[in-house]
């Protein structure tokens, strides 16, 4: 699924994170991928690539470290979700990740991941929370 601005209206998830959606609307629906990554929960993530692998740091909110790794995995995007809901690249490196919803799914015989990742973006009036976007194409997670 391409990520794009009339996407993200449709999805039964990314409305939620990214619209102004009324209380009464906030029901997410269940989902059986939520086991795999019960770790990302209120974690802080660290992003590294190693060889071909691309490795996930967590440092969860009970202060242990944990790690998930993607085998001969890419990442395919990285991209920020403004305010107004256009995706536009993120170019520079920005720290620390907090984890905010994750999704995956099967193209072409290639599995990939599409994390939402909530990172603090500092100017010289304030600071706010920027959303950004990371697709990550995968054959295996440890």
């Amino acid at each position: 699924m391409l990520l794009t601005y009339g996407n993200i209206r449709k999805s039964a998830y990314l409305k939620y994170i990214f619209g102004d959606v009324e209380e009464g609307e906030q029901q997410f629906p269940s989902g059986g991928h939520y086991k795999l990554f019960e770790d990302l929960h209120d974690a802080s993530v660290n992003i590294k690539t190693e060889n071909e692998d691309v490795v996930l740091e967590l440092c969860t909110a009970s202060n242990t470290n944990k790690r998930i790794v993607f085998r001969k995995a890419k990442i395919i995007s990285k991209n920020r979700v403004k305010r107004s809901g256009h995706i536009a690249r993120l170019n520079k490196p920005v720290v620390p990740y907090e984890y905010g919803y994750e999704e995956i799914y099967t193209d072409s015989g290639n599995n990939y991941i599409t994390f939402v990742l909530f990172y603090k973006r500092r100017s010289k009036k304030r600071s706010f929370s920027d959303r950004m976007l990371l697709t990550i194409r995968y054959e295996e997670v440890l």
